[in-house]
């Protein structure tokens, strides 16, 4: 005999069919996010043609990396740079200092 927790043939059907649906659902709720990251990835592409003139990952890690090694020389030359002007004013505030003193 079958107990009150078993559920009958039909119950278990439709228990399938609510989870075929569900899945379903899932298959097209999937699909549109694939869709919109196609999307999102053409439109990468294309803006990584029109700015760096290709869109291969390769390439473009190539030219990241020469952009990197670019910005690290300048902010080193910026860093130099900063040194010689406070040296230079700092060489400027002890002229005006002693100027001062010999008046």
């Amino acid at each position: 005999m079958s107990g009150k927790n078993e559920m009958s043939e039909e119950e278990r059907i439709q228990e399938l069919i609510k989870r075929r649906q569900h899945l379903l659902q899932q298959k097209a709720i999937a699909g549109d996010r694939l869709e919109t990251a196609r999307g999102q990835l053409d439109k990468a592409k294309a803006d990584a043609r029109e700015k760096y003139g290709t869109d291969d990952p390769d390439k473009l890690a190539v030219l990241l990396e020469e952009s990197r090694v670019a910005n690290e020389c300048k902010i080193t030359k910026f860093a130099a740079d900063l040194v010689k002007v406070e040296n230079k004013l700092k060489s400027i505030d002890e002229q005006s200092k002693a100027v001062v003193e010999d008046e």
